[in-house]
C-alpha cells in the first residue's frame, strides 16, 4: 500500500533519512513509516509516525536518533512521532505481540520500510 504523504512530509522523511545515513552510517537498519487508520483515536495527530530500528544502541543513542528527526523538521509543518528501538528490542516486542502502534494506538503499517 502506498503511503500518502504530503510533499513537505516526503521532504522531511528524505532529509531525516539522509541525516541518519550521515550521522549513523552503520547503525540504522530500517525506518518504518505508519499512518493512522482510525481518525477517532484520542492521541495527538502527528503528521508522520516513524519507527527507527537500530542494529544496536543504548538509551542515549535512542534519544539522539529521535532528536535528529525533530532537528531536521526545524520550523516545518512536520510533527513527527518517532520511536527508536534496537533490532533486538523490536523482535522482542513482535514475539510478545506488543508492537506499540498496533496495540496502543491501533495504527496500521502502510509502508513496510524505508531503508536508510
Amino acid at each position: 500500500m502506498e503511503l500518502k504523504l504530503k510533499k513537505y512530509e516526503r521532504v522531511w522523511l528524505e532529509k531525516y533519512r539522509q541525516a541518519l545515513a550521515e550521522q549513523y552510517p552503520d547503525l540504522v537498519e530500517e525506518v518504518l513509516v505508519y499512518s493512522q487508520r482510525d481518525s477517532n483515536i484520542q492521541i495527538p495527530k502527528y503528521t508522520v509516525n516513524v519507527v527507527v530500528i537500530l542494529k544496536e544502541g543504548d538509551w542515549q543513542t535512542h534519544e539522539d536518533v529521535n532528536f535528529l528527526g525533530h532537528l531536521v523538521a526545524g520550523v516545518s509543518r512536520v510533527m513527527a512521532f518517532i520511536m527508536v528501538y534496537t533490532r533486538e528490542e523490536w523482535l522482542d516486542l513482535q514475539q510478545r505481540d506488543l508492537l506499540p502502534y498496533r496495540k496502543a494506538t491501533d495504527l496500521e503499517v502502510v509502508l513496510s520500510s524505508v531503508k536508510s
